[in-house]
């Protein structure tokens, strides 16, 4: 026997570079779905935020209120999921424990001009399950930013359970759909 009770595939939505002010963020958006595929549990990472240079704050603010962000990554129909296999029990919302989020590394790797992908993983992550898992995923490179190009880096941040919803391939690139997609400020 294993020791495994569940399993899950984890696949990448988008992620981007959020200017938010006064801080960078990373925000990463990803999908734990069931072992037949017929459910998604939406969740997404954002990191602690990286002060900008003094230079970047001199210039003037973007002229729309509110954040703006640089495409990092995406997902097409039929992309790449990877396994995550559990010993404690746990729900498709089980990832993430506090609504709030809970704390956790992404480590980025850019997968180079020739490949155009993003190798992402996971790390220190405390499952409902009291369990801590790493899990990789990957998502199509929208363009090289330069903090990426350097190699692959831990960042620090949260990931915070987004909703529950039904999963369909074809959608899926689309991100959350509906009022939680209103409420993460994504165009509907």
């Amino acid at each position: 026997m294993s020791g495994f009770t569940d399993m899950f595939h984890m696949r990448a939505q988008s992620g981007d570079i959020v200017d938010a002010g006064r801080v960078k963020r990373i925000s990463v958006m990803f999908g734990m779905l069931d072992e037949d595929r017929k459910a998604v549990g939406w969740y997404q990472f954002v990191s602690n935020g990286k002060p900008k240079s003094k230079q970047e704050l001199a210039k003037p603010a973007p002229k729309l209120p509110g954040e703006t962000a640089e495409r990092l990554g995406y997902q097409i129909a039929g992309g790449v999921d990877f396994t995550l296999r559990v010993r404690k029990h746990i729900q498709l919302d089980g990832v993430a424990i506090h609504p709030k989020g809970n704390p956790a590394t992404l480590t980025l790797q850019v997968g180079g001009e020739r490949f155009g992908k993003i190798a992402c993983r996971i790390g220190h992550l405390r499952t409902k399950g009291k369990e801590v898992v790493t899990f990789p995923f990957g998502m199509r490179q929208a363009g090289i930013s330069v903090p990426l190009r350097m190699g692959p880096r831990s960042i620090h941040g949260l990931v915070k359970f987004v909703a529950l919803a039904r999963y369909d391939e074809n959608k899926f690139p689309e991100g959350p759909q509906g009022p939680t997609a209103r409420h993460l400020g994504i165009p509907v």
